[in-house]
């Protein structure tokens, strides 16, 4: 399983699209094999963040808030987005892949595609 988290310095970034980088882990059994670290290329023609992580083959998005429109295109694209977490971007993987994580539907905001 893989899974992108929305981080900013070292821990999870308050707003999905203006995150510093996406850590991906692939993870097996519940425990973390691999970490990529993938720069976000911000707001540019032709790429937005959700169009971004969609790409990056992962199975799951974690982050603070995003705005309904990058909803729409992460799952349009088979990611299942979790929004409304803070903390540690390890333990946030670990506990979506355990089944420990779910929305919070405050966490979708009206701010654009990002």
């Amino acid at each position: 399983m893989r899974i992108a988290v929305a981080v900013t310095g070292d821990i999870i970034s308050d707003h999905f699209g203006h995150c510093e980088n996406y850590q991906v882990f692939e993870l097996e059994n519940g425990e973390i094999i691999k970490e990529e670290n993938h720069k976000n290329p911000g707001h540019a023609p032709g790429i937005t963040p959700p169009i971004f992580v969609a790409g990056l083959n992962v199975e799951a998005a974690i982050g603070g808030t995003v705005g309904q429109g990058a909803v729409d295109v992460m799952k349009e694209a088979g990611v299942d987005v979790i929004l409304g977490v803070s903390g540690d971007p390890r333990t946030a993987a670990k506990d979506y892949a355990a089944g420990k994580l779910s929305t919070d539907a405050d966490a979708i905001k009206k701010c654009g595609n990002c």
